[in-house]
């Protein structure tokens, strides 16, 4: 069920900006090596949007990998996260906004040439959602849904932290996702929404399997900034959820200095498709490549052929990867960002001559 906007999705994560941002890890490269691909060529707008953008971490990787684009706007609607994404945030052409996603139709500083959602989209009211990111895309411009989903099937530790999570928070259920008014539903069907939703065709679904692996004290910060557990916490008491926590992951990783479990990150993307332009028919990428390891596999495209759309499905397994260092990856954005300064510098300089 998509449920309607309240001030629940202001207050859920008052309180957690600080730890959000610190333990929260980044989202693969190859996702937005996806999106760039993805970008139309030439195109009329060289901006992009991030939605319930938080602290940043999306928007700042976003700055980051598009290096010749002229803003990266987030927006979001917690004074505390964008607060916190101000202070985090270097780059001159990013700058943050609390809209709601629901009020993006016709932003000024569109339109955008993609709008994307990082672990945000199921606190949105989606049909109106959509509706916004219709009126402010580019004609060709892409829309994206980026999610991480924790393996707890294939995994003991994740599996008993979702038991820890259905004995303490009334209503919750493993795979699914709280909402605006405090409900639970199995969000991430965004395909058969994205079908449905008028002018955006061409669906693609990519998912990267990662290991995730950060210091331990980490990792009690990282399950401590899920708004599941902020709830827990009110009942219980942090402190009784941090030490349940702590002996959780003591009992499974031992005196071990780090903490290791696997996420799927599924990325869902669509093409706007307005009546000026022809990118809408049955459009087939049959030879998109992300990556150039032999580890990526292609399934058979799935055409809809009563709604005249395209649905692709994309998966890779990060196995040359040992496992994903939350720490040095935030490191190495940080310096991604400082080269993507210098270079829409230059850029600028030789423009302006």
């Amino acid at each position: 069920m998509i449920s309607p906007v309240k001030a629940d999705t202001v207050d859920a994560f008052n309180g957690l900006a600080a730890i959000y941002d610190r333990s929260r890890p980044l989202y693969p490269p190859e996702c937005l090596n996806v999106l760039e691909s993805r970008l139309p060529f030439p195109r009329g707008s060289n901006t992009g949007l991030d939605v319930g953008c938080g602290t940043g971490i999306l928007t700042r990787q976003l700055a980051a990998h598009f290096a010749l684009f002229d803003k990266i706007v987030g927006i979001d609607v917690n004074p505390e996260m964008l607060k916190q994404a101000a202070i985090r945030t270097t780059d001159t052409r990013v700058r943050y906004e609390a809209i709601p996603a629901e009020n993006i139709g016709k932003h000024p500083a569109g339109p955008f040439a993609f709008i994307i959602a990082a672990s945000a989209a199921n606190w949105f009211d989606r049909p109106k959602f959509y509706s916004g990111a219709s009126a402010s895309m580019i004609a060709g411009g892409i829309l994206a849904f980026l999610i991480n989903r924790r393996r707890f099937d294939s995994d003991a530790f994740l599996s008993e932290l979702e038991d820890y999570l259905e004995t303490s928070v009334p209503g919750y259920a493993r795979g699914r996702y709280s909402s605006a008014v405090g409900e639970y539903s199995e969000t991430g069907c965004f395909q058969e929404e994205l079908i449905d939703a008028p002018n955006f065709v061409d669906i693609e679904e990519h998912r990267v399997e990662r290991l995730i692996s950060m210091p331990n004290s980490d990792a009690i910060d990282y399950f401590l900034s899920f708004n599941d557990l902020k709830r827990a916490s009110k009942m219980k008491g942090q402190a009784r959820v941090r030490r349940d926590l702590s002996d959780l992951v003591s009992s499974h990783f031992g005196e071990s200095e780090l903490v290791q479990f696997p996420v799927t990150t599924i990325m869902t993307s669509a093409r706007y498709s307005c009546a000026q332009d022809d990118l809408g028919s049955n459009i087939q990428h049959d030879n998109v490549k992300y990556a150039s390891n032999g580890n990526t596999r292609y399934s058979r495209p799935r055409l809809d052929h009563s709604r005249n759309r395209s649905i692709q499905n994309f998966d890779r397994i990060q196995q040359d990867t040992a496992y994903l260092d939350v720490g040095t990856l935030h490191e190495r954005m940080e310096i991604s960002m400082a080269l993507s300064t210098i270079v829409n510098t230059v850029h600028s300089v030789l423009f302006a001559r």
